[in-house]
């Protein structure tokens, strides 16, 4: 944690001085003085700036500032963006709730921590050595606090204080929406139907937009896929309620800086506000967006697929059928209204607390959101409707001229993967070791400065959407492409993907799509999905690395023909000693033999000399048990304790050889036995072929060590596993492990070592 400094002010006197009675009374006086022109420390500012963060969810670029609709009305988050800088060409990482919100507050792109959708689970679970922007701020003193949708899903933990509200189907509590058996069968039908009552006792019909359900038929959940406004009480929105929250934790004295998280969820569909927000629709209609009817036919299979799909809404055909179109945009435009009025609730509220002139204020959409462009309705595609978001960030008032003029914008590709890096910047905060985004620091005091050239947004694995200051180009799973000239084709009608005169510009932005994947597959130390069960069976060993930290190789495994030499002799254990408990060894024939006693604790068959230092060793096991081994590398012993007492221990790093039905598959991991457990588990993504190279029970398997100054690396099979690096172990003897177990045998042949000079 970083110490806050308040400010005092001392006369320091380097060595005794002696005053006359005159000059005494004057230097007093003159102390008195400085003190009295000094501050009290009590009434010190903390020296870091707070920040509220505040995220409005599925808000596409439909904001006066951005200039997305005619018909939008944000008074609010237009004089936002008065105050501060405003980016006009900013973008998601992937645009759906999930995936976006885990990489704003993780700082890492889907590609590296796994979480590419809403079905992929939480960040917490798929990807848990992130170290969270939250918890950033806390170690560094801040007091963090939230309330409303941050995280997509489990992000209460994340945070000192967190408030829960119910905002997703509000005005309504979320159990009343469901249909009841009696009433499912309606549900997919023409004429759906579902009845509830409000908070005044009146009886309310939903869908009210009476659209049969093109996700969910069949699924007793509510269809949120609806529209419309209710006369009700504000403390029946939850949105109302977040703020409610929000303006009295900025009315509470705090001698800490707040990190403080306001989650809007409208205009997040059902489409639901206050009656009043859609009033203004009863003289003028809103106009529809941009629409051409043709505008698939120059698409790929695929890319039409991506349009037409119901995935996060419903589909644009049955829009059209009901005659919806028209009602669906004003609900939209009336949710977006009514999320400003909030958002000037809280900024008034700002002005006026003892955060005022000392808060950065950001504020962010985590994706777009169709209405019907390109046939769509929803997030979840590669084109501008989805993937651009409002960003604007804010300087503290006492701090506003060292940035640019207020009111600036930057059409610069930023991402709000940015995020992460600039408030660790902004705030003096200690950040994780990588993360994937850029400080947005120098727009913030130069806009029209060299940023980066284009920015990465995902939508499923293997589809990517890349977009810089004119070009979009999408690449989708099969190979098929998109590319659109966004000065000239707003709307993204022509794809010009197959046009040779702007070949260039497609290999162009071909060679970016490239350039951004590689960048991060190469940071991708990620956990694999089937080994996320063993982070909670080993988290608290001490030694046990974050992913991201874990060194990985694809080298070759050295030839072992030339210079090697045979450690076991093949006539008896001459150099060899056992050490431990009382598993048995013995040779026979080319073949060493280790025989698991039942209740004895793990033996070792160990090398008299104890000064290898670099080598190659390799080995070929087989288990003739259900269990696992090892090979210990520049080990040593120490003095047993527990069931070991009155025997040596041996302790030092073990290259693990499990059998087949462990379903852990960590063989060539290193493992600290009696030295404070798994140094290098084998649980990344990309250490999947070392994992499924061992072969199972009562086949050879061959392990391979390769020692050279502080670098460890180990084969399985010929497959790369572990990389290590240690600056603790330099040289010690090679042990068999026998682990303590259940009756059985594991063999060992071919035992050779090649000495390699420092």
């Amino acid at each position: 944690m970083k110490p806050f400094h308040s400010v005092s002010c001392w006369l320091v006197l380097s060595r005794p001085v002696l005053f006359g009675p005159m000059l005494s009374g004057l230097v007093l006086s003159g102390l008195v003085l400085a003190w009295l022109a000094c501050p009290p420390t009590a009434a010190a500012q903390p020296q870091h700036p707070n920040v509220l963060f505040i995220a409005v969810d599925d808000l596409n670029d439909w904001v006066g500032c951005l200039s997305g609709h005619p018909d939008t009305v944000t008074p609010n988050i237009d004089r936002l963006a008065g105050r501060g800088m405003l980016f006009t060409n900013a973008h998601c990482a992937a645009p759906a709730c999930n995936p976006s919100r885990a990489s704003i507050f993780s700082g890492r792109m889907p590609n590296v921590t796994g979480v590419w959708s809403n079905d992929s689970g939480s960040i917490q679970k798929v990807y848990p050595q992130a170290r969270h922007l939250p918890t950033a701020f806390e170690e560094a003193g801040y007091r963090t606090a939230a309330v409303g949708k941050l995280y997509h899903t489990r992000g209460k933990e994340q945070f000192q204080q967190y408030q829960v509200e119910s905002q997703r189907w509000s005005p309504f509590p979320a159990g009343d929406v469901k249909y009841t058996q009696t009433e499912l069968p309606t549900k997919g039908s023409d004429h759906p139907r579902h009845m509830l009552q409000d908070s005044m006792g009146r009886e309310v019909v939903l869908p009210i937009n009476r659209m049969p359900s093109d996700r969910r038929p069949d699924d007793v959940a509510g269809e949120s896929f609806d529209w419309g406004g209710f006369d009700l009480p504000d403390s029946d929105w939850g949105d109302t309620r977040a703020t409610d929250w929000a303006i009295q934790r900025l009315t509470e004295s705090e001698t800490q800086p707040q990190f403080l998280c306001v989650g809007y969820y409208r205009p997040h569909i059902p489409l639901f506000a206050p009656e009043r927000f859609f009033d203004r629709f009863a003289t003028k209609h809103a106009a529809l967006p941009p629409y051409r009817s043709d505008d698939l036919d120059d698409l790929s299979d695929t890319g039409r697929k991506w349009a037409i799909e119901a995935i996060t809404a419903g589909l644009h055909s049955t829009v059209v059928k009901h005659d919806q179109w028209r009602v669906a945009v004003e609900a939209y435009l009336a949710c977006v209204t009514y999320v400003d009025q909030e958002i000037g609730r809280l900024l008034d509220s700002v002005d006026t607390s003892p955060m005022a002139d000392n808060t950065w204020i950001v504020l962010w959409s985590d994706h777009g959101w169709h209405l019907g462009e390109k046939d769509h309705w929803g997030k979840w595609t590669g084109w501008e409707r989805s993937t651009r978001v409002p960003l604007i960030i804010v300087p503290p008032k006492q701090s506003a001229a060292g940035f640019a003029a207020a009111g600036s914008t930057c059409d610069a590709p930023v991402g709000l993967i940015d995020l992460y890096p600039t408030l660790v910047e902004l705030c003096g905060l200690e950040g994780p070791q990588i993360l994937d985004g850029h400080s947005l620091v120098p727009l913030l005091k130069k806009p029209k400065d060299e940023f980066r050239d284009s920015v990465l947004t995902m939508f499923d694995q293997d589809n990517a959407s890349v977009r810089d200051r004119r070009w979009r180009y999408i690449r989708y799973q099969d190979g098929s492409e998109e590319l659109y000239d966004t000065q000239t084709d707003p709307n993204e009608w022509n794809n010009l993907a197959d046009s040779d005169q702007h070949r260039d510009a497609k290999e162009a932005m071909n060679a970016q799509l490239n350039e951004h994947l590689a960048r991060y597959e190469a940071d991708a130390n990620r956990i694999a999905a089937s080994q996320l069960k063993w982070v909670g069976v080993y988290r608290k060993q001490p030694l046990l690395p974050d992913p991201s930290d874990m060194l990985t190789h694809q080298d070759a495994e050295p030839d072992l023909n030339d210079g090697f030499q045979p450690l076991y002799n093949g006539q008896n254990l001459e150099g060899w000693k056992p050490i431990g408990g009382d598993c048995k060894f013995e040779a026979s024939g080319n073949t060493i033999v280790g025989t698991c006693v039942p209740g004895s604790p793990s033996t070792y068959l160990c090398t008299d000399r104890s000064d290898f230092s670099d080598f190659i060793f390799s080995a070929e096991l087989k288990h003739v048990v259900d269990g696992n081994t090892g090979v210990m590398f520049r080990a040593a012993t120490k003095p047993g304790e527990g069931r070991s007492a009155g025997q040596l221990t041996v302790f030092g790093p073990q290259c693990e050889v499990e059998a087949y039905s462990k379903q852990r598959f960590w063989s060539g991991g290193i493992y600290g036995q009696s030295a404070g457990g798994w140094i290098y588990p084998m649980w990344l993504s990309r250490h999947e072929s070392a994992r499924q190279a061992m072969q199972s029970m009562g086949q050879w398997n061959r392990v391979t060590i390769q020692a050279k100054g502080d670098t460890i690396q180990t084969w399985i099979n010929g497959q790369p596993a572990a990389k290590w690096k240690t600056d603790q172990y330099d040289q010690g003897f090679f042990g068999l492990q026998i682990h303590a177990g259940r009756e059985g045998e594991v063999h060992f042949r071919n035992v050779i070592v090649k000495e390699l000079s420092p």
